[in-house]
């Protein structure tokens, strides 16, 4: 799954030279599962988006996360495709990707929803508040919701 991932991210990063827009963000995530601890991660995130009409956008983002709290103590992987809509003062969005976790040099796999908004904030920086839904395999336990916020700045 590690390599899959890497993949899909300099799959990214070649793709994204042409892009109408490249981000990079740190956020914060909270991640609660149906069973066992909650845990607190550090994210980082690049991306890539494209507009299609000015209102409507997709992109695609690769993302990881280090767990900074005890709990569950595992790392996540994603990496996802996104879909925009400029609602003016907010941009709206929904993404949809795959997952990986990390634990213990145990590697699981899965997929992703989410949903979440962008508010500008400063000179090519946005605050992002979004939920995160892990749709794990069967060998990891349990599902995970992930809350996030964080600042992506966009160049």
């Amino acid at each position: 799954m590690k390599k899959a991932i890497l993949a899909l991210g300099f799959g990214l990063a070649a793709t994204g030279a042409s892009a109408q827009d490249l981000y990079v963000g740190g956020m914060a995530d909270y991640q609660r599962p149906h069973s066992g601890d909650a845990q607190t991660s550090a994210t980082v995130l690049a991306g890539a988006g494209f507009s299609y009409n000015g209102t409507i956008g997709y992109g695609i983002e690769a993302e990881y996360g280090m767990a900074v709290t005890s709990g569950d103590s595992y790392d996540a992987a994603r990496v996802r495709g996104r879909a925009t809509y400029d609602f003016g003062s907010v941009v709206g969005f929904a993404t949809l990707g795959v997952t990986g976790y990390f634990e213990d040099g145990a590697d699981y796999s899965g997929y992703n929803f989410g949903l979440g908004g962008e508010v500008p904030v400063g000179a090519g920086g946005a605050l992002r508040l979004e939920i995160i839904r892990d749709m794990m395999d069967q060998s990891y336990v349990t599902n995970v919701t992930t809350t996030r916020i964080g600042y992506a700045f966009g160049f």
